[in-house]
Formats: C-alpha cells, sequence, structure tokens
C-alpha cells in the first residue's frame, strides 16, 4: 500500500472521471456507424503509423523515454496523436487573440487532474477530440491543451502541445497563490469602454521555495501549450510563452514554473527532447542536440508532414459561447481575493464578474468589492461598481450611451458625492458635480457663458417659517424629500472662443432667501462689487430663472438615473436596452407598384379575380376561393423567399469549410496566403452572419405580413359578400 499514490484532485474537489466518461460513450457508441468509420485508417495513416513504428526502432533510446506517440481516441482507435489537433477558424473574433482564447478553453471546460501523474513510457492512454472535448466540456490537460492549439493555430498562431512535469499546484489548478488586477480595454464602440480581469501568477518563484526539498517529490505529469513568436502575432518581447490550459495564465519561457519538458507536437510535426536531464527550458526547436523531429523536412521515402487530422470540423453555437462557463457561472479564488464570472443573460441585473477581495488570507474579512456589468445590459448604462464598506467608499461607472451623459459616480462616507459627466456630450457642459450637507457644487467647462462653477445653498423646508418669494424648492429624490434653495452663486472663468458676454463678470450671487442678486466685475487689478436689492433689474431676474431651471434641470436627471437604478436593482423582468440594426419593412398596405405610378398600392386580389367575373358583385363561395387563393400564394411566396435565403445561407457555410479544408491541408504557406486567407475568412463570416440576420428577420417579419394581408382582404369592399 505504501507504493500507491493518492489519487490527485483539484482544489475545488474534482477528480478523474475520464474512464466513467470513455466507457458510456463507447458502450453507447457500439451500434453508431461512426464507430465504424473511425475504426479504419486512411492510407495515409497507415504510412504514418509505419513510419512511426519504424522512426522508434531506429531510436531505441527515444522509445524507452516518457513520450505520447499513439493514444486511444474515445471510439477506442489508436490515433498518431499530431493528427488529433484540428486547426479550426471560430467566427468570433474574441477567440483570435491568444490570452482570450486561452482563458475561454480554461473557463469552458470544467478541468479534471490526470488519473496517473507518474512519467512512464507512454504517458497517458486516452485523448478525446476536440469537438469531444467541446460537447463535455470537461477535460484533463492533454485534452484542453489539444483544444486551445486547434483554436490558435486556426488563428495563424504557431503553437504546440507541450508534455513535461509540473508542480502540484498547477496540477490541482490551485490559484489561491495568484493576483487579478483590472484594466481598461478601448473597443470599436469608443462609448463603450470594456473593463477586463486579468489573473497573474508573479509570486509563483516564492512558492516553489517555500515547498524547498519537497519540490521533486510534488513534480508529476502535466501537458500545456508553448506560443512562439511568427510573422503573423508578434508577441510580447518577442519571447517565446507557455500558457496553461486549466488556468489560462501565460508565462514566460524563462520564468515559468514547469521544470522539464519530455515532447511536444503540432499538427505539423513531432519533437523529442533528449536532453530533459539538464533542468534547463529550451524552446529551440531548431538545436538538434537536445531536440530530434520525428518528420524531416523533405527526405526521400518520409512522409513530409503528417496526414490530415482524423477530427471532423467542430464549431462552437453561439448560445454556448454567450455563456461561456457549464452552467453559465464560474468561481475562481485566489489570494485573498475571489472572481465570480457570469454567462450573458444569466444574471438578471446584467452582471458580467464580481471580484471580492478580503483583507485575511482566510477570506472572511470584505475588503472591497468589484462588479462589472455587460454593456448595454442595463438600462441604466452602468459597467462598473465599487463598493469598499471599511473605508466607506462606494463608485459607479457608465458608459456614453445613457442619456444624462454621466460618467461616474462616488460616496464617500455617507456625507459627500460626486458626480462626474461626460460633458462633452452634453449640451450644458456640466462636468462634475460635488454634493455636500447643505451645499451643492457644480463645475462647467466650454460654456458660452464662460460659467465655470455654481454653489447651490439649501436649507430644510420648514412650513412654519416665512419664505421669500424668490426661495424655490428643490426635489431631492426619493427618500430625501423636498429642500429650499436659499442661495445660487455663479463663479465665471476667463473669456474663451464660445463667449457671448462681453462685460467682464467674475461672480454673481443670487440670494433667494433675500431678493438680492450681487455682482462682481473685474477692471484691469481693481474688483469692482454691485448690488441691487429687491428691484432688479429685468435682466438679471431672467438670470436669475435662468439659474434656478438649470439647477432643477439636473437635479431632476439626477433623480431620474437614480430611479433607473432602483428599478435596476429591484425588478427581474425589467427590459434591457440592446443596439438592433433597425431595418423599415414596407406595409402591405403601402406598398407602392413602381416608379411611376408611386401612389398606386399592389392589388393582391387582381391575379385571383381574373379568373371570375370581377364585374359581378362575387358569391360568397366564389370571395372564399379568391381569398383563400390569395393567402395560400402569399404563403408560398414567403416560404419561397426563405428557402433561397437558407440555400444561400448553407452555400456561404460550405465554402467557407471547403476554404479551411483546403487551406488546412496545404503546408508551407507563405505570409500573403495567410492574410488572404484571414481576409476570406473574415468576409464569408461577415456574409453568414448577414444572411443569418436575414433570414431571422424574415422569419419575425413573414407572420405579421401575413396577418396584415388578412385584415387588408377582411376590410376589401370585393369580399364584402363574405361578412
Amino acid at each position: 500500500m505504501s507504493g500507491l499514490r493518492p489519487v490527485i484532485c483539484t482544489v475545488e474537489g474534482r477528480i478523474s472521471t475520464k474512464a466513467q466518461r470513455i466507457k458510456r460513450f463507447r458502450e453507447r457508441a457500439l451500434d453508431d456507424w461512426k464507430n465504424e468509420l473511425h475504426a479504419k485508417y486512411t492510407k495515409l495513416e497507415e504510412k504514418c503509423n509505419c513510419y512511426v513504428s519504424g522512426f522508434l526502432t531506429s531510436h531505441p533510446d527515444i522509445k524507452n523515454r516518457p513520450i505520447i506517440i499513439n493514444p486511444e481516441d474515445e471510439y477506442g482507435t489508436k490515433r498518431f496523436v499530431c493528427t488529433t489537433i484540428r486547426r479550426t477558424l471560430v467566427p468570433y473574433p474574441e477567440l483570435h487573440d491568444c490570452q482570450k482564447c486561452a482563458e475561454f478553453v480554461a473557463r469552458f471546460v470544467n478541468y479534471e487532474p490526470l488519473a496517473n501523474d507518474v512519467a512512464t513510457e507512454e504517458l497517458t492512454t486516452v485523448i478525446a477530440s476536440p469537438s469531444q472535448t467541446l460537447s463535455w466540456a470537461i477535460g484533463d490537460c492533454f485534452e484542453m491543451s489539444t483544444l486551445l492549439v486547434s483554436l490558435l493555430r486556426g488563428a495563424n498562431f504557431d503553437t504546440y502541445v507541450v508534455a513535461g512535469l509540473a508542480p502540484l499546484w498547477i496540477r490541482q489548478q490551485d490559484q489561491t497563490h495568484m493576483q487579478c488586477s483590472f484594466k481598461e480595454r478601448s473597443t470599436s464602440d469608443s462609448s463603450n469602454p470594456c473593463i477586463e480581469i486579468s489573473i497573474n501568477d508573479d509570486n509563483f518563484q516564492q512558492r516553489i521555495s517555500s515547498v524547498k526539498g519537497n519540490l521533486k517529490n510534488s513534480l508529476g505529469l502535466h501537458s500545456w501549450v508553448l506560443v512562439k513568436p511568427s510573422t503573423t502575432h508578434d508577441l510580447s518581447n518577442n519571447r517565446a510563452l507557455f500558457i496553461e490550459t486549466s488556468t489560462g495564465v501565460i508565462y514566460p519561457v524563462n520564468k515559468s514554473p514547469y521544470t522539464q519538458l519530455y515532447c511536444l507536437w503540432s499538427d505539423e510535426n513531432y519533437w523529442v527532447n533528449v536532453d530533459d536531464e539538464s533542468g534547463m527550458i529550451d524552446v529551440d526547436l531548431d538545436n538538434r542536440q537536445r531536440w530530434i523531429a520525428m518528420f524531416p523536412a523533405k527526405t526521400p521515402g518520409i512522409p513530409p508532414i503528417p496526414p490530415r487530422s482524423w477530427v471532423n470540423s467542430f464549431e462552437i453555437p453561439k448560445e454556448r459561447f454567450k455563456r461561456r462557463y457549464p452552467n453559465g457561472m464560474r468561481s475562481i479564488t485566489l489570494d485573498k481575493a475571489k472572481i465570480e464570472f457570469f454567462g450573458s443573460g444569466v444574471d438578471a441585473q446584467g452582471l458580467q464578474a464580481r471580484v471580492t477581495f478580503y483583507e485575511d488570507v482566510e477570506r472572511t474579512i470584505l475588503h472591497e468589492c468589484t462588479e462589472i456589468f455587460e454593456p448595454n445590459s442595463r438600462v441604466d448604462y452602468m459597467i462598473r461598481r465599487v463598493r469598499a464598506p471599511g473605508k466607506m467608499k462606494f463608485e459607479e461607472l457608465f458608459s456614453q450611451k445613457n442619456r444624462f451623459a454621466i460618467k461616474e459616480v462616488e460616496e464617500t462616507g455617507g456625507v459627500q458625492r460626486g458626480l462626474t459627466f461626460y460633458s462633452q456630450i452634453r449640451s450644458d457642459g456640466l462636468l462634475e458635480r460635488v454634493e455636500e450637507l447643505g451645499l451643492f457644487t457644480e463645475y462647467f467647462e466650454d460654456r458660452s457663458d464662460c460659467l465655470s462653477r455654481r454653489k447651490i445653498f439649501l436649507a430644510k423646508t420648514s412650513s412654519d417659517e416665512k419664505k421669500h418669494k424668490n426661495v424655490e424648492y428643490l426635489d431631492l429624490g426619493t427618500c430625501l424629500g423636498m429642500a429650499d434653495v436659499v442661495q445660487i452663486e455663479d463663479y465665471f472663468g476667463p473669456l474663451n472662443d464660445k463667449t457671448s458676454r462681453q462685460s467682464c463678470i467674475l461672480s454673481r450671487l443670487f440670494q433667494l432667501n433675500k431678493g438680492d442678486i450681487i455682482t462682481n466685475f473685474s477692471c484691469e487689478h481693481e474688483v469692482i462689487q454691485q448690488s441691487e436689492v429687491n428691484d432688479c433689474s429685468a435682466e438679471l431676474q431672467l438670470l436669475q430663472k435662468k439659474a434656478i431651471k438649470e439647477v432643477k434641470v439636473i437635479q431632476n436627471e439626477i433623480n431620474e438615473i437614480r430611479q433607473l437604478m432602483y428599478l435596476q436593482q429591484t425588478s427581474k423582468n425589467l427590459t434591457f436596452p440592446t443596439q438592433k440594426v433597425v431595418i423599415v419593412q414596407p406595409d402591405v398596405q403601402n406598398v407602392k407598384d413602381n416608379a411611376e405610378n408611386g401612389d398606386e398600392r399592389i392589388d393582391y386580389l387582381a391575379p385571383y379575380l381574373m379568373q371570375v367575373d370581377s364585374k359581378m358583385p362575387l358569391s360568397k363561395v366564389a370571395a372564399r376561393s379568391v381569398r383563400d387563393a390569395c393567402l395560400r400564394g402569399f404563403k408560398e411566396r414567403l416560404i419561397e423567399r426563405g428557402n433561397i435565403m437558407q440555400a444561400r445561407l448553407d452555400k456561404a457555410k460550405r465554402e467557407l469549410f471547403a476554404s479551411q479544408e483546403t487551406y488546412q491541408a496545404k503546408r508551407g504557406r507563405t505570409l500573403q496566403e495567410k492574410n488572404a486567407f484571414e481576409k476570406l475568412c473574415s468576409d464569408q463570416t461577415f456574409k453568414i452572419k448577414v444572411l443569418e440576420t436575414r433570414i431571422s428577420l424574415h422569419e419575425q417579419n413573414a407572420i405579421s405580413k401575413f396577418k396584415a394581408l388578412e385584415s387588408m382582404l377582411d376590410s376589401d369592399d370585393r369580399l364584402k359578400s363574405l361578412h
């Protein structure tokens, strides 16, 4: 019993269930015709298998090393490991980015540790295809690495599946020593900034040093991905990178937790490390003293490359891509932090991620909570919210699309609240507003009247107190009640290009509780004060009314956005705003015949009335026949139009798949050919999306058009005998 290794499980308690999955799959596939098809090799596969056997026989030192050559697929057929990689270009631009694609695979697929992580002559016995891994949404390190390499190679990244040794915390998917940070990424839509969460493992060397002498005992078999710089993709500092597929974390090759490389492969070749005892991580595949390639280039009698992948082309359905996580949610525990990810449409408030920071390692004392929302998923267009109970701090960030152009709300200690606005898209130039007890201060920029700052002095409303007639009420919103505006003080900046003010006014004070207006002028180096009591001029009275109106308008906007935020938080069935392309469909009754007779409407009954005597009043039977024939013909035309669009969509998909097949079958591609292929795939993907949108709109509008025609026929006088 002492020789048995303990069962490896992740920090979430997940163990390997691969044997049970494979067993159930093969039992169901016994009578499947695909099983017989997969059991047969093509001529190229047979030739490749013979060459691989001869290569291993001629290199006995390699044969006895811990490498993986011919694992079984999910059907039980032995496959050369290079042919399990299937280059696939998915129509999601986000997955054409190396880090984004790695994070997607790590969070979409549930990671399971290897049942046996001891480095033997045959590292693993079964590797499922990338398509099956996606279908299960479960996989071990080899299957997740194969899936990630398939996606990245489809996006023209130079990637490889690596097999070697890794520490225990890597194999357990333990991220409790990692940190996370936020960064704002600009998008094509400048009004919608994208806030990303990045996880880094900068302290892994401290983790290694803490293990000390037990590091060797904690090492075990693992697989990850190597990404090398290429002509199409420049990596950071033009250096190769390792991607840990179980977490999506990226490491530089010279600063990674991996200690030994046994072998690596792609869909083009297979390399064996013959100098892995040196303890040095070297990924220079041209170094013949360290790496031996199984398929030398252009050697007579030797297959130049492995055969084409036996894996069928696969795709990620749009619905599953939006959900991103197998159950719609994913939780990750970090160092003094916890991240919760939510798929699109899973959370009623539009929540995309929640990051909670703690004061202690045990994660019991809350420090700060940051919530990130999907763009355009909320009626208030909030994109981030930060709450720090210990500091009594509360922040909210909004995109430019909210109709009040509010940018950020920050509340501190419950005694002060600051609001920042997108001043460039507001007509009043409001930049910032600071609310304190009894005082509101507003800051402006680029106004025609050069107003730069405004102070609003408030007092508690009292019905017993006698007020001046100029005192105005200000509604502070729900739960806050009303307040009296007793003074408004405006400050003006220097003249600018937009100014319409001729005199150089420094400030103007409206004392509403006294009925006074005090204006300060600047004359060279002297400040002159002018006061008007009670009987103010009509011009100043208008300025006072304008200032009061602006104060109330801004306050009403703030009250309204508070109401929207409250509704967003309390309502589960709130309709979220979505940005849709509006295509105006002509109404059946307003369709024009042609350009020459633009005022004449199409007469849908005309072709069918020609079959009867339309000059005579139609009998009930004839009217019924004409009506049914008209509706039947219109329905057939709608169906025919839908079939035409569907045929075009199927053709576009076939062309895209054929292009991918041709491109993947061709080796030795030039940069010009790669760029041309990327442009072709981009154009075809756009065409497919347009056709899918048109089909969806046609399906939605077909029913309404049919009902509109029925209503029009029911009101037609020529069919009045039906009623």
